[in-house]
């Protein structure tokens, strides 16, 4: 897999082979708590 070698920068070692999926939730959680907060900022 040098493809995804090459898209995640830290080796994959594994006995971890979720940790790009916690990475994933983790991102999307912080898109969706800075949505919002911008929604709420801009229409109170």
């Amino acid at each position: 897999m040098p493809i995804l070698s090459t898209g995640i920068k830290m080796p994959k070692p594994p006995a971890k082979g979720g940790f790009t999926l916690v990475e994933l939730l983790v991102v999307l959680v912080i898109m969706v708590v800075i949505s919002g907060v911008v929604t709420v900022a801009m229409g109170p």
